[in-house]
């Protein structure tokens, strides 16, 4: 595989650095018309500790100044994972201190508090000058190659190849493994300098670290249907709902503009777009040709983004999608398409 990566570069392809995070190009369609990308899993920032914020002996946050002087704080959970990239083995939040150039592998979606934040899926420590950060990638697909395996991941867009040497070790507790462990949805560690610009794009890497399964109770989505019934979150007078997981059981499309800090929710005919702050609700038409929109719909509260970066919102806005039914029930908004 090695020299199959050799023989591409020959040939003039671009080598894109993989010391920074790279994202995709938000699509236009053919019928010029511009879609939000797909939510991303995560995102990479790089910052320099500027506090660690501890309640008793457990750290809480950490608030961290990146390339461009922004503060982020980043939220520090049961689930968040801390590795040391240069050894390749676990480590803990003992080993951080303020100034220490740090990774974070973090939500896609920040408060819109300043300063703003965000869940830490992992935090990444002591990356070598002359190595990239450990790259944390969900396994999508394990197929057979001629000396290993090809994992892909990145929404389809990148393919991992792997050779039956490498080394793998399991995050808990640095036991080796193989090959033969790695299994779709599996999130790993996988060390790499370099992508083959392609569709898929291509790497290689000799090193993975297996990190534990997550605790996705939170996070499951019921198959699609054409009603949900959500528990709800009561503001003031209003009642909220997770918008992820509502669009997960409807079968809406869900996107999200990081420029922006944008949400994007369409259905057949119809989309709106939803920030945290926002009170006043519209759709609008996607029906090719037509135009259309409908009258605001209000809400007492405001949008809002939850400390584990879950964007709620008021369970009556989806009536403007136009052929939504909303009724709540007790604790329970059920959210119902209209035969």
């Amino acid at each position: 595989m090695k020299n199959k990566l050799f023989k591409m570069l020959a040939m003039g392809m671009t080598v894109m650095s993989m010391c920074t995070p790279a994202f995709a190009m938000e699509p236009v369609n053919a019928d010029g018309i511009h879609h939000e990308e797909s939510i991303p899993e995560r995102y990479l920032e790089y910052g320099s500790v500027t506090k660690l914020n501890y309640e008793g002996e457990e750290l809480k946050s950490i608030e961290a100044e990146g390339v461009k002087g922004n503060v982020v704080v980043y939220n520090i959970s049961g689930e968040t994972v801390f590795l040391d990239s240069g050894e390749k083995v676990k480590t803990d939040a003992s080993e951080i201190k303020e100034g220490d150039g740090v990774y974070f592998y973090h939500s896609p979606i920040m408060t819109m508090s300043l300063p703003p934040q965000t869940p830490a899926e992992a935090v990444v420590i002591n990356i070598p000058m002359d190595a990239g950060c450990a790259n944390l990638v969900t396994v999508e697909n394990v197929s057979k190659s001629d000396d290993g395996i090809y994992i892909l991941t990145d929404n389809g867009g990148l393919y991992i190849s792997v050779g039956a040497d490498a080394s793998v070790t399991l995050f808990e507790n640095g036991n080796k493994a193989s090959i033969d462990e790695i299994k779709e949805g599996m999130r790993i560690f996988a060390w790499y300098d370099s992508i083959m610009e392609s569709y898929p794009a291509q790497t290689y890497t000799n090193n993975i670290v297996i990190l534990p399964e997550k605790d996705t109770a939170d996070d499951e989505i019921a198959p699609v249907s054409e009603t949900a019934s959500i528990s709800i979150e009561t503001e003031g007078n209003s009642h909220f709902v997770p918008l992820r997981e509502v669009c997960g059981k409807l079968g809406l499309e869900l996107g999200w503009n990081a420029d922006t800090e944008t949400a994007s929710i369409q259905s057949d005919t119809r989309a709106m777009e939803i920030s945290e702050g926002d009170t006043s609700f519209v759709s609008f038409t996607t029906i090719k040709g037509a135009v259309g929109m409908t009258a605001p719909i209000t809400s007492d509260e405001a949008v809002y983004i939850n400390e584990n970066g879950k964007m709620y919102v008021p369970a009556k806005i989806f009536e403007t999608l136009v052929g939504y039914d909303v009724e709540i029930n007790g604790g329970t908004a059920v959210i119902s398409k209209r035969g």
